[in-house]
């Protein structure tokens, strides 16, 4: 029983960066102090964390013939956004006779908050037995025709259906997907990882950047259908958006506003590959890319002192200590006409935020991707004005001909010095806002669907 109460706290000790943003100030204070922990109190800290199979099945008559099985995972809110709306419409899609998802993290918390998206699922978990257990069990009655990936950092519930999964789960014949709701792609040519049938994404740029890392893909089975990550932006409504958003936030519709969108540090390794050789990243890449853009943003600020400059920070859901990008801010000496706005979920939606804004800030947010289809200019920070920062991390998620290829495609902007970030601010300041693509009406959830049983 020590052994296994050891076990527990190993795991959540290295867990805890991710489980953090997910827990009440409670169960902080409880991770926190470990050692004290009782085992009951460890157990529930784990329910909250581990992975959870829904199950949502058709009654004869509520399905057409032929119908199919359909097995989904998600862990992170960005793929949460891409595929709950497919969740949803699975509900009532005839072709689809019954669904099972697997999902931990901030979209397992998301998922069981939204009773519209959860009423129908309910919860398969037999005591004492493990997950797969379970799992099997369910497959076994619901063999999967279709599995439908995402992709997490850290490694979600999709290390099951991506690795050999079609052979663990019976069912050799079931077609498996990979939404790529983001610009960052995975690494999908790692050993054991099924062929996939097909991959869903954004835009012509996702897909190159895509095939950048995983050359072994074939082009004509990703799919530019669009997610619901841009089907969310909802431009129809920018500006109501932009209303609440600034009121939310205290920002007078006559003053700047600058977003920055923080990346958790949990997603940067310790060294990256770059053109130069090994690179060690700085303790914290997301704290010092805040220090430096905080600090361009207060200089160009000087050179226009009747001008009010708000730099709306957002945390990102799974940081750890999101508390800390406010405690630096404060301790930093800002121009009178300088003011750090707190854009955490808890303030304003990010379509709130980022419809406030002018520009659209980070070192590699989904949202910066996102900016012109919002009408915004979106900057990118890979600063490499010091060794160690953004300009070093990027070789750790892209090759250099995919970051070529960001740097030239139009509707991205890359900065790489504190002068340069400047130069962006002062571009949006004189420039009209870019050109956005006509999206109006995509939805682009049925589209991936009309592939998947077409």
């Amino acid at each position: 029983m020590p052994e296994l109460m050891n076990e527990k706290r190993a795991f959540l000790n290295d867990h805890a960066a991710e489980l953090r943003p997910q827990l009440d100030v409670n169960e902080k204070r409880q991770l926190d102090d470990l050692g004290s922990t009782n085992t009951v109190t460890q157990d529930r800290l784990l329910e909250r964390f581990e992975t959870k199979l829904y199950t949502f099945s058709k009654a004869e008559g509520e399905y057409d013939e032929g119908a199919k099985n359909v097995l989904m995972t998600v862990s992170d809110p960005g793929p949460s956004i891409a595929l709950f709306p497919i969740l949803q419409k699975l509900t009532q899609d005839r072709h689809c006779r019954s669904l099972s998802l697997l999902c931990d993290g901030v979209a397992g918390q998301a998922f069981e908050k939204n009773p519209d998206l959860s009423k129908s699922f309910h919860s398969v978990r037999t005591d004492g037995q493990p997950l797969l257990g379970d799992i099997k069990t369910v497959v076994e009655k619901f063999p999967p025709d279709v599995i439908l990936n995402s992709f997490t950092t850290r490694g979600g519930p999709e290390r099951l259906t991506l690795f050999s999964g079609k052979t663990i789960l019976g069912s050799p014949k079931a077609k498996s997907y990979y939404i790529f709701e983001g610009w960052v792609p995975p690494d999908l040519s790692k050993k054991n990882i099924e062929t996939l049938d097909g991959v869903f994404c954004n835009d012509e740029l996702a897909k190159s950047l895509l095939l950048a890392k995983n050359p072994q893909l074939e082009a004509e089975h990703i799919y530019t259908t669009g997610t619901a990550q841009l089907d969310d932006i909802d431009y129809p409504h920018a500006d109501e958006y932009h209303a609440r958003g600034r009121e939310k936030l205290e920002i007078p519709n006559d003053e700047f506003a600058f977003l920055f969108l923080a990346n958790p540090q949990s997603d940067f390794p310790a060294t990256a590959q770059t053109s130069e050789g090994e690179i060690r990243l700085v303790d914290n890449v997301p704290l010092r890319t805040w220090e430096k853009t905080l600090h361009a943003l207060s200089q160009f600020a000087q050179t226009q002192p009747n001008k009010k400059f708000h730099c709306i920070c957002r945390p990102h859901p799974r940081d750890a200590n999101p508390t800390s990008y406010f405690e630096i801010a404060q301790q930093t000496s800002l121009p009178v006409n300088v003011r750090v706005v707190d854009g955490s979920r808890t303030r304003c939606t990010i379509n709130e935020a980022t419809y406030a804004a002018d520009i659209i800030a980070s070192f590699l947010s989904t949202e910066t991707f996102k900016a012109q289809r919002r009408g915004k200019r979106g900057v990118f920070l890979f600063y490499d004005d010091e060794p160690g920062l953004g300009g070093d991390a990027a070789y750790a998620f892209f090759d250099p001909a995919s970051l070529e290829a960001i740097q030239k495609n139009p509707t991205t902007n890359v900065v790489r010095t504190e002068a340069e970030c400047a130069l962006a601010i002062q571009r949006v300041l004189e420039e009209p806002p870019p050109d956005r693509p006509n999206a109006v009406g995509v939805d682009s959830s049925q589209k991936i669907l009309d592939i998947i049983f077409g």
